[in-house]
């Protein structure tokens, strides 16, 4: 687990799902950010962009 400051609080690498039943065949990027108290979990396949920036995008979505 990666420590970022600002609202970002995770980012890393996973595959999702479980093992041999419906796990990701290629891992995702997984952000987690924190708005007003609420915590967000973002999966996504965006490697270009930081943590924070896809953060701030998904928070004006």
């Amino acid at each position: 687990m990666v420590e970022l400051d600002g609202i970002v609080f995770f980012d890393s690498v996973v595959l999702l799902g479980t093992a041999e039943i419906n796990q990701t065949k290629k891992p995702l990027r997984l952000i987690g950010y924190e708005v007003d108290g609420a915590k967000y979990l973002v999966a996504t396949n965006h490697y270009d962009l930081s943590a924070e920036q896809i953060a701030a995008a998904y928070k004006l979505r």
